[in-house]
């Protein structure tokens, strides 16, 4: 009787954690994806970030198998760009937030367009030849551990907004104003 409460303990405990990863799946792999533009963007001037260097790094892949464990290497890998892409300029993210938020968009959706165009800046910085500015570390929100979802989900969010923001008008005017 015993061996059987083990063994079936066992077996319920790795079935939970199956359905688990395939609940969460979807939103992982979405997220993946999300975080391709800001990826590809510092990937184009510090392309020594990919642990693994795509075959075509200007197409998203999707992370059919692992993508908890590739959503957490493209953290590492965004993470490692910006730092050595520098110091985000304060002032430029405090002036394209303002900006954002005077068109409408919400303070959390402004902060990161302010953010995403601090990046744009110091890939700029970089194109032109500029060294990372050392002293404290970018703002954006470090990884954490891939035990803790719910903080790889914010994580995921909050660089996923980022991203996104990349490409809209209000952070490459912001950017461009801040390269002139």
């Amino acid at each position: 009787m015993s061996k059987s409460l083990i063994c079936s303990s066992l077996v319920l405990s790795s079935t939970w954690k199956a359905v688990e990863s395939l609940r969460a799946w979807p939103r992982r792999s979405g997220a993946y994806r999300d975080l391709h533009p800001l990826w590809y963007a510092i990937y184009q001037v510090v392309p020594s970030i990919a642990l693994a260097p795509p075959r075509r790094p200007e197409r998203p892949r999707r992370a059919w198998f692992g993508a908890d464990s590739r959503l957490y290497r493209r953290f590492v890998e965004i993470g490692d760009g910006l730092l050595m892409l520098g110091d985000l300029d304060e002032q430029l993210i405090d002036q394209v937030r303002r900006r954002a938020e005077a068109e409408g968009w919400e303070p959390e959706r402004a902060r990161a367009a302010g953010e995403a165009a601090a990046v744009l800046g110091a890939i700029e910085r970089r194109r032109q030849g500029g060294s990372a500015e050392s002293g404290r570390s970018p703002q954006l929100e470090k990884p954490t551990d891939l035990g803790t979802h719910a903080d790889l989900d914010a994580d995921a969010r909050r660089l996923g907004m980022i991203s996104a923001a990349l490409d809209t008008d209000v952070v490459r005017q912001g950017a461009a104003l801040r390269s002139a």
